[in-house]
Formats: C-alpha cells, structure tokens, sequence
C-alpha cells in the first residue's frame, strides 16, 4: 500500500508523503515548511468529554497540537475504482495508523501510550491531482472532517487546482502544491473556530431547551417547598387585603360624608 512506510513519508518536522514525486524539490520543501509552520500554531482542546464526566485532576481539558498528514497520489497508483469517499476514508485511517497519528486502528493499538490521547486532533488530506481531486479524512468529527469542515478544505485544493495548466509537469507541480498549502491554511481557518469548542462540547438546541426547562421547574419546585415562601407569600396577601380595605373605608367617607355635606347650588329661575 501506499504511504505506508517511512522511506515514503517525512515525519519530521511533517507528515508528507509523495511516492511517485509529484511535486518535486522545491514543491516538496514548500509544503513540508506549511506543515511545520501548520504544526507549530495549531493546537486543539482535547479531554472535555473526560473533564464532563471525571472529576479528578487528571481529566482536565489540555491543549494538544493537532496532527495533519498529507498524501500526494497518482490515480495509478490507487487500487481500481478506489476513489469513492469511503475508500479513501479507509485510506486516510491506513495511513494515520501507520504513521502513529492514531492509538488505534480497526481496534488494535497502533501507538504505545495512549493515555493522553486525543486520537479526533489527527487528520489526513489526500490529493489526487491528476483526477484534480482531494479528501480530508479523520478518525472522528470532533474538530474536522469530511463531513464537518472538510468541503471547505476540498474546495480550497481543487479550486486551485483547477485553475493549474494540466498535466503534471513543472508547472503542474507548483500548482500541486499551491493547491496543498491552500488546503493546510483552510485547516487551519477551521479549527480556528473548533479547536476550542470540539463537536462533543456543543450542546444540542433540544438538549439545552430540555435542560433549561428541567432547571426552571427545579427552582419553582425548589420555591413552593420553602416555608419562607409560603410566609412571604401570607404577608404579601394581607397586606393587599389591608390596602383595599383601607381604600373602601377612605372612599366611604369622602364620598359619603364629606361630599354628602356640602350645599348644593340650585339655579334660581326668574
């Protein structure tokens, strides 16, 4: 397979892999200097859900530097009819596994310490360019992936490289990997918005709706249980009581004493 080893790939300082050359020296050293740059900038909040549901020390939210690998492929060199998003989603986890940016794959270890993992903060951008075509594949939806951020990453690749000359070539390879740095910087803008609020630490609108009206009944349950509730409510009541009364008395007498009491004036006719 593919960007399976690391005679294929450059891990450090980033996760590049192109096989068959595609973008040569200097397009290579471009790209490689957008991951580093990529890697050292970005980071992610990892451990909420723990945080949410642990109350010790070491299940507090933390930081983490979010892992994104790029594979650069010819469609030769891809089994047949292996270009459909869920191949290439197998694809991308192989890979991920493969290049230790995942604990786990298929449900077997990859990595040996995994208990600090944040195995969502990892992803994998495959470009295809001479079927002028590119994929964002991760283990989870938590930051980014095909579904969740990934068509503004996609768009920006092939946006860029549709607008190349074709074929891959010298130009061609520079368009190669404009199209890839644009792609790193669209990664970027988006964890920009989730890396610090991840999927699993946004709550529905029918669970915060649920959760807000369970709070509400709460405290009015919380209030009719109160004696002093109840006392206040008594004292109000009767000085109410005591207010009107005092106001039917007041108007009693003014209107039936002290109007009663003065003459009338009659108009006298000639």
């Amino acid at each position: 397979p593919v960007c399976s080893n690391a005679s294929q790939s450059s891990h450090e300082p980033a996760r590049l892999c192109d096989p068959a050359g595609v973008l040569q020296d200097g397009g290579f050293m471009n790209v490689s200097a957008a991951l580093h740059s990529f890697g050292k900038h970005t980071k992610v909040v990892c451990g909420g859900l723990q945080s949410k549901m642990g109350r010790r020390r070491d299940c507090d939210p933390w930081y983490q530097t979010f892992q994104l690998g790029v594979a650069v492929l010819k469609g030769e060199e891809l089994p047949r009819h292996s270009t459909d998003p869920n191949s290439l989603q197998q694809l991308a986890n192989y890979i991920m596994a493969r290049w230790d940016m995942m604990p786990s794959y298929n449900g077997v270890a990859v990595s040996p310490d995994d208990s600090r993992a944040c195995p969502a903060a990892a992803a994998m951008l495959l470009v295809l360019p001479d079927l002028q075509k590119a994929y964002l594949g991760s283990a989870s939806c938590e930051y980014i992936c095909a579904e969740h951020g990934g068509p503004e990453v996609v768009l920006a690749v092939e946006e860029k490289l549709l607008e190349g000359v074709g074929g891959i070539d010298e130009v061609g390879a520079e368009d190669i990997a404009l199209a890839i740095e644009d792609g790193i910087k669209a990664v970027s803008k988006v964890l920009n918005v989730t890396g610090d609020a991840p999927l699993s630490s946004v709550e529905a609108e029918m669970t915060r709706s649920r959760r807000m009206l369970n709070k509400q009944r709460g405290w009015m349950d919380r209030i009719q249980r109160s004696d002093t509730f109840w006392l206040w409510s008594q004292r109000v009541l009767f000085l109410a009581i005591m207010a009107f009364s005092i106001f039917i008395v007041a108007a009693y007498i003014y209107y039936g004493c002290i109007q009663s009491g003065k003459p009338e004036l009659r108009r006298m006719g000639r």
